[in-house]
């Protein structure tokens, strides 16, 4: 059980972005397991077939800007 889950990669919280290094075995999963959105989009990652989206916690909050400073206003 401890080699299985050293292949396995956790989600650090100085990662932006949910990282995967491994497939879970099938043996590991069922039927429902295979069918949930969150397991797919794992799948998806793990095979390359798709981009990480980056972790909830670093996501642009709605009427939050990219800066913290007003841009000038020019002058005529």
């Amino acid at each position: 059980d401890d080699v299985l889950f050293s292949t396995i990669k956790v989600v650090s919280r100085h990662h932006t972005t949910q990282q995967y290094d491994a497939i879970l075995l099938i043996e590991l999963t069922t039927d429902e397991i295979r069918n949930i959105k969150a397991y797919k989009e794992y799948y998806a990652c793990a095979m390359g077939e798709a981009a990480p989206k980056p972790k909830a916690s670093t996501r642009k909050k709605k009427g939050e800007s990219a800066s913290s400073t007003t841009p000038p206003t020019p002058t005529p």
